[in-house]
């Protein structure tokens, strides 16, 4: 079996060893989003009673933003980064895999890539290496030119909001507007675009999909569709912020001369 062999690799790795613990918890496999599977422990009773590890987690625009002057990058994935930590003896027995282990593999790595976060931060068990060539460009800044940092929406996330079908209930309507305005910074007059939607959350309106309410959700599926792309910001550049408001909407664009 698949589980089987995943266990004999670790153990021959080092990160496993038999037991005869007391304590057990179901164990399957899930299918990863890039393909391959990764092994998965339902620990719900356990981790019900665990008093969560308080610690940082790694922001994605504070990451990104810190490359904006790089030209070169590489992605590592930490290989079983979860299997490398070291549990105390006693704790051997217990079930492995609980909710804290992501807060203690990040701040463990954090710790660890202290000294070169400048040029290598770390989110959990993803370190971004990244630099610029500075005396002349290389064949190797020429190629990464065409590979320069830019953000886009994930197209699939993008594919699955734009064949969301209409919407019939208000449960359906907040999945929906939780992907639209995770991705929202993408589109143009977003808050303005979906006020018919937002209306309709409203604990006094009776639910009613009018030609307005298809209109908005047919603009914002559009507008990530047609998501503008961004560019990261270089920080050492003068920004210009402009902003406005109307009786329902405000919002502000942050910008730089080219």
């Amino acid at each position: 079996m698949a589980i089987d062999g995943f266990f004999e690799s670790r153990r021959q790795a080092g990160h496993v060893r038999e037991s005869k613990s007391p304590h057990s918890a179901p164990t399957f496999y899930g299918k990863k989003p890039q393909g391959g599977w990764c092994i998965v422990h339902a620990y719900n009773k356990l981790n019900d009673a665990t008093i969560p590890a308080q610690t940082p987690i790694p922001r994605k625009d504070v990451i990104i933003d810190s490359m904006a002057k790089s030209t070169i990058y590489s992605a590592l994935d930490l290989r079983d980064g979860f299997y490398q930590i070291l549990m105390r003896e006693s704790d051997i027995p217990l079930t492995g895999g609980l909710k804290n282990a992501p807060a203690t593999f990040n701040r463990c790595v954090t710790h660890l890539l202290r000294s070169v976060r400048d040029f290598a931060p770390s989110y959990f068990d993803d370190v971004f290496v990244h630099g610029r060539v500075v005396n002349g460009k290389t064949d190797v800044e020429e190629h990464n030119e065409h590979l320069q940092v830019y953000l886009r929406p994930d197209p699939e996330k993008v594919r699955v909001i734009s064949e969301w079908p209409t919407l019939s209930n208000v449960k359906e309507l907040r999945q929906f507007l939780g992907l639209a305005t995770y991705l929202c910074k993408y589109v143009e007059n977003y808050a303005g675009k979906i006020r018919p939607l937002s209306q309709l959350l409203k604990k006094e309106v009776e639910w009613k999909w009018t030609a307005e309410c298809q209109q908005a959700f047919d603009a914002v599926k559009q507008g990530l569709t047609e998501a503008t792309i961004l560019a990261v910001a270089d920080q050492d550049r003068p920004f210009h912020v402009v902003c406005d408001a109307s009786d329902f909407a405000i919002g502000f664009a942050s910008a730089k001369a080219s």
